[in-house]
């Protein structure tokens, strides 16, 4: 398997797993965080409306900070003066709905209708579903400290749609991330390929005595070039080496065949001087 393919794989089961990991801590955590952060906003929320009455706000202040607050957090909230019974929401059109889950919140006040995420003297906080349009919601009542009942709500199935939109997200980034590391994997791979390449060509013609191929080192002065000016140097003194080899065996041939023509005379004038 080449260095292309173990790279693009490698990236591959590096992305898939990551994508992986992601869906499952949206899955597993998303929705907590998320119920958790409503809880503190409704408390805070509920605490800044307590100092606008403490305060003496006016009415008309009160009303706008309500239709802010609820359009920025997407929540519906709804204030009972218990003198006077006049009430105080974001959405007149709204008004019975909330009404009627108010309701069945306090109906169900000690029944198993829901967690409860908080719950202090003058303010409880629950989940609860509202069986008649099937929807969770987090749902805050709680007594301001002039007596007046402030309850709010913010529907849970907006995370679970945004966990459903992010999931989505994830898997098309992760199919896009997939197609980059090929491309990525391609140029990388090639990066390294082509000297490993160069120099296992050079490697062979070195095996075969033939030392006249040379790596070129590039700018970037990495490891790669670093091996291939270790092969060249290799290459330099083993054709020294063997060149100094030649050289002294032709000095030996030399020294046998000067040896074996002095054998020769010698025995010549020895034959010559017995025949004498």
């Amino acid at each position: 398997m080449s260095i292309q393919v173990k790279l693009f794989f490698s990236l591959c089961v590096v992305i898939v797993l990551t994508i992986l990991f992601l869906i499952i801590i949206n899955n597993l955590v998303l929705e907590t965080f998320y119920i958790y952060n409503k809880k503190d906003s409704a408390k805070d929320l509920y605490e800044q409306i307590n100092e606008k009455y403490n305060n003496n706000v006016a009415e008309e202040e009160i009303e706008e900070f309500i239709k802010y607050q609820a359009s920025k957090n997407n929540l519906d909230i709804l204030i009972t003066d218990v003198k006077t019974n006049k009430v105080i929401t974001n959405d007149q059109t709204r008004i019975e709905a909330l009404e009627k889950l108010k309701t069945i919140v306090e109906f169900n006040q000690n029944g198993k209708w829901g967690e409860t995420l908080y719950n202090a003297k003058n303010i409880i906080i629950k989940t609860v579903k509202d069986n008649s349009i099937n929807r969770n919601y987090i749902v805050l009542m709680a007594k301001l400290d002039n007596k007046n009942e402030l309850y709010m709500r913010t529907p849970i199935s907006a995370i679970k749609e945004s966990l459903r939109i992010s999931n989505n997200v994830l898997l098309l980034v992760g199919f896009i991330s997939v197609i980059g590391a090929g491309v990525i994997a391609s140029m990388v791979s090639k990066r390294f390929s082509d000297p490993i390449l160069e120099l296992n060509d050079i490697a062979k013609q070195v095996s075969k005595l033939n030392f006249s191929q040379r790596y070129i080192p590039s700018k970037s002065n990495d490891e790669m070039d670093q091996l291939g000016e270790s092969i060249n140097m290799m290459s330099d003194k083993l054709e020294n080496t063997i060149n100094e080899l030649r050289k002294n065996n032709d000095e030996l041939e030399r020294d046998i065949k000067e040896k074996s023509k002095i054998d020769e005379m010698r025995t010549q004038f020895i034959s010559d001087v017995s025949h004498e």
